[in-house]
């Protein structure tokens, strides 16, 4: 005989379920002309995307550690989030280049 074992229901917001991702200063540097990273990050926290932490990573980059929440699918990228510091600062994005093989 098999037995089901009770379910439990959890109620929540669907705002509360967020996505952590870090962002290396350099690479984004490749898509945005960002010069002072600071104020980027304060930037980028107005705009909605929470700079929870800026981290040193072995004294040669900084690394943002960003909140995503689910209905902001397009900064879950290193373009996304350079497409977006590039509006806020009004600048030109640099767009990468890729080459497919036939």
């Amino acid at each position: 005989m098999i037995t089901a074992s009770p379910i439990q229901v959890i109620l929540g917001s669907w705002n509360s379920f967020k996505s952590n991702m870090l962002i290396s200063i350099n690479w984004l540097k490749e898509f945005t002309k960002v010069v002072d990273y600071t104020k980027a990050t304060e930037k980028l926290t107005a705009a909605g995307l929470e700079v929870e932490e800026i981290l040193d990573y072995q004294g040669k980059d900084k690394v943002l550690k960003v909140e995503v929440t689910p209905n902001r699918g397009d900064w879950l990228s290193i373009l996304g989030v350079g497409r977006e510091l590039a509006a806020i600062e009004n600048q030109k994005l640099t767009k990468p280049i890729v080459k497919l093989k036939e």
